[in-house]
């Protein structure tokens, strides 16, 4: 989270160019009120709320070992904290969060609950810290509302502005003071994480878990020509049936076997060149039913068709006469090419085309007399 305590960031550089991993901290999701994470904590079963409490060790991780700060023998106190939970497996609902650390850490910081089933962020924080130790930080609702849900904490949401961190006047390894939770986006801002230890919650006991789309990859086909593969998929629920499809906004024509997975699709001449995303689901007969996805897109390239000629036929014309007619073709491109007329060589002197209108003109002087005269109109 952003706090004024990024204030010391310099002077921090200066005097501590190297942290090391503190190795500790643990934050857990429980649901069964006994304050600990164990097997127990669950999602009740599809409709029924579950309340669910976020706690936070600051100086032990998950074993229970004590850790103090990166640089020295501070204790790692505490003035905010933010959370990002992620479901997967199914869809949930968040709902009614509570702050249970309202005293030192008054202040809300940002909150994501878009409603789309999965995602949900919140973080709260103070001006003074507080001691290291064990805190029940909030409390909120969470209802699965489809499919086999399981709730996971996560280091950062797309829409979340905060890692999932706690402040501390201790270092991290972004020399703030602020502590965050190993993912690949930590990673990916100061290459190793400040702590590592986070337990979510498990899905119901025996309910329906969601089979997993074996995705085929991104896919290139050639416009008119049949693109085909079978899509497959794991269940780790035995003895279930699953349905293929294909989500709204798969391009016109693609079409998957319900039963069998296969997938196929003939790019039209207006498809290419183009790039088109596909959404494979795949769902089971469970009680609820779950299902899976996988997104692939698929390239189509554009090909250069030949233009076809019309039928032209033989002509007679006497000499000193002249012979005129419009040669006409047509191009099944989209978008239509331009196209050019020509004659090939061998033609009779004197004989002409026109390259844009087809206009074809020969007067046969007195010379040419009596006689034939192969003719080649080429258009391209």
């Amino acid at each position: 989270m952003k706090f004024v305590l990024r204030l010391v960031l310099f002077a921090a550089i200066l005097t501590l160019p190297f942290a090391v991993p503190a190795s500790a901290q643990y934050l857990y999701l429980d649901s069964n009120a006994n304050g600990v994470h164990d097997s127990g904590d669950r999602l009740n079963a599809i409709g029924t709320p579950t309340t669910v409490d976020v706690w936070l060790k600051t100086n032990t991780n998950r074993d229970g070992s004590t850790a103090l700060c990166n640089t020295g023998s501070d204790s790692l106190k505490i003035n905010s904290y933010a959370v990002n939970m992620l479901a997967s497996g199914g869809t949930v609902t968040y709902s009614g969060y509570v702050n249970q650390q309202a005293t030192p850490m008054p202040n809300p910081a940002q909150t994501v609950n878009p409603g789309d089933g999965v995602s949900f962020k919140t973080g709260f924080f103070g001006t003074t810290y507080i001691g290291a130790g064990t805190y029940r930080l909030g409390t909120l609702t969470i209802t699965a509302t489809g499919g086999s849900p399981q709730v996971d904490i996560v280091d950062l949401l797309p829409a979340s502005v905060d890692f999932t961190a706690f402040g501390t006047p201790c270092f991290g390894q972004f020399f703030d003071n602020t502590y965050k939770l190993d993912g690949p986006n930590t990673r990916g801002l100061q290459g190793v994480a400040d702590w590592f230890d986070a337990d979510g919650l498990g899905p119901v006991a025996g309910g329906n878990t969601a089979p997993v789309v074996n995705g085929p990859g991104n896919q290139t086909i050639n416009e008119l020509a049949t693109l085909a593969f079978t899509v497959t998929v794991t269940d780790p629920d035995a003895g279930q049936t699953e349905a293929f499809s294909l989500d709204a906004g798969a391009p016109a024509g693609a079409t998957i076997g319900a039963t069998t997975g296969a997938f196929s699709w003939t790019p039209t001449e207006a498809q290419g060149p183009g790039a088109f995303p596909v959404t494979i689901r795949v769902t089971d007969n469970g009680a609820p039913p779950a299902s899976g996805t996988a997104v692939i897109t698929i390239t189509v390239n554009e090909v250069n068709a030949a233009p076809v000629l019309a039928a032209i036929g033989n002509k007679t014309i006497d000499e000193l006469a002249t012979l005129t007619f419009t040669a006409t073709a047509t191009d099944s491109d989209l978008p239509a090419n331009i196209k050019f007329f020509s004659l090939d060589s061998g033609a009779p002197a004197g004989a002409t085309i026109n390259p844009s209108t087809g206009v074809f003109s020969w007067t046969p002087p007195e010379t040419a007399g009596s006689g034939s005269f192969p003719l080649t109109v080429r258009v391209a």
